[in-house]
């Protein structure tokens, strides 16, 4: 539904997921949760204890009659799974707090692991019976603040997403994985298995008050956090910069201006400052750091367009990664964004080297990437900007439409949103609005015989074009 995936690895016991420490918690259902996307043909591989013809046959899903008449396996019946298995929230944010209104729970209670720093993301088994097929997790990315804490807007701290970043989120995580399919093949984004509607906001948030949203994920493993930043030289590190590099030649980088060391003082001095903070200073190396990290952003000030930093890329890899097999998965996209050009000196972290500052690729060096014109997404629509007022828009067109308010005279629900992704993504690679349009609807109407009828759609109508007009740049 939403491209390919990898076959693996799938995580059968909690340790697979880190070797450091593993806190418990309750969580507890949500009523009021909705499905906005789903990639389906990941959700029946990865756990074929649910979703083989065997499983199935042993405990039937429920779903549309169409489906029923036909022995399909209907969309409809993995919602429900969806929800009953993945709309969860942390006890903390049913509190009075600031962050949130009011959640409608169910009675529903279960355990959920939360590595450390997984922050506002837990594990939490799946409610199927042991199976040697298949995985036993998802994760919840957005489903609220660990046991013991309050739920604030401080930084970091509100435990929960926004719908809209969520669904943009997933859109520059496929877009990406497009990317590594036309490229390394071997290199894949950790399946999202859906994006879910919580049904209730997040309050005087960064984008005011508006709909909280839920990641479901496929459970990897990650290393633990004293080991994500690599060894200079290592697999990983390579890895790191390898995707770095290969996203710029398609105008997409993993830096932001958040990530980057600045200048104290733009016109004189090595002081630096990094995520808004001095940087501290105290050997010769990390001072013949400090005085070459400043002279190199000195002699690119002038560039056009330039941001006067050196920028460090946000690469963040599962375990699996292997820099001889070339094979990978990314995780986590808000930090993704597009750009006409680079013109920004940039380099990894690394944590051998003084300031963490490891190689450094200047645009003057020939290792350096500039987006090529021919591979380019479309850097209007791709900013990041463009592609979280698309996602906001369709957070709250699909919280309108589950009130039942109705757009153009059409419900924007989850056929609307995934066809809004699909044409942004057409969109994004270079083909123009009328062809996407016209591509999505030809898929639509092609047969199909592992899903159910509903989930192929009629041509587009003016409305709909209407509907989704917003990525139209």
């Amino acid at each position: 539904m939403f491209g390919r995936f990898s076959s693996g690895p799938l995580i059968k016991e909690i340790g697979q997921v880190t070797s450091g420490r593993i806190g418990e918690e309750e969580v507890v259902s949500i009523r009021t949760a909705s499905v906005v996307c789903a990639n389906y043909r990941a959700i029946v591989h990865d756990f074929p204890q649910v979703f083989s013809a065997e499983a199935l046959r042993a405990k039937p899903l429920i779903g549309c009659d169409a489906c029923a008449a036909s022995r399909r396996l209907c969309p409809r019946a993995i919602n429900d799974w969806l929800i009953r298995n993945a709309a969860f929230v942390s006890r903390p944010q049913l509190l009075p707090n600031a962050v949130n209104s009011p959640i409608e729970v169910g009675d529903v209670v279960r355990t959920a692991y939360r590595p450390r720093a997984y922050g506002r993301a837990v594990v939490v088994p799946i409610d199927a019976p042991e199976s040697a097929a298949g995985a036993r997790f998802l994760d919840l990315k957005g489903a609220g603040v660990a046991a013991g804490k309050i739920p604030t807007h401080e930084k970091h701290s509100t435990g929960l997403e926004y719908l809209g970043y969520v669904i943009a989120d997933f859109f520059y995580g496929w877009l990406i994985d497009t990317i590594f399919a036309r490229t390394f093949p071997g290199y894949h984004i950790v399946p999202v298995y859906a994006v879910l509607d919580l049904g209730f906001d997040i309050v005087n948030g960064w984008h005011g008050t508006a709909p909280a949203g839920l990641h479901v994920r496929r459970a990897h493993s990650r290393p633990v956090p004293d080991d994500w930043i690599p060894l200079s030289g290592s697999d990983r590190e390579r890895l790191m910069l390898h995707v770095e590099l290969l996203l710029r030649k398609f105008g997409l980088s993993t830096t932001g201006a958040a990530n980057a060391f600045r200048l104290a003082n733009a016109i004189d001095g090595d002081e630096l400052v990094y995520l808004g903070e001095a940087v501290r200073v105290t050997t010769d190396l990390e001072r013949q750091k400090a005085t070459k990290v400043a002279q190199l952003i000195r002699d690119h000030s002038g560039e056009p367009g330039g941001d006067n930093c050196l920028e460090i890329t946000n690469v963040q890899l599962a375990s699996d990664a292997s820099w001889s097999n070339k094979t990978l998965q990314v995780f986590d996209f808000g930090h993704i964004r597009a750009e006409r050009d680079f013109v920004n000196p940039v380099a990894n972290m690394v944590r051998n080297a003084a300031l963490r500052v490891g190689r450094i690729i200047s645009p003057r060096d020939a290792s350096f990437v500039r987006p090529s014109n021919d591979l380019r997404v479309d850097p209007e629509l791709c900013n990041r900007r463009s592609i979280n007022a698309l996602g906001f828009y369709a957070a709250q067109a699909f919280r309108s439409a589950s009130k039942r308010a109705y757009l153009g005279g059409h419900l924007f629900d989850q056929r609307a949103v995934e066809t809004m992704l699909r044409i942004a993504r057409l969109k994004a690679l270079g083909r123009n609005y009328d062809w996407a349009v016209q591509s999505v609807a030809a898929r639509r109407l092609a047969p199909t015989s592992n899903f159910c009828p509903s989930s192929v759609w009629s041509s587009l109508d003016t409305a709909e074009r209407a509907a989704i007009g917003g990525i139209q740049t």
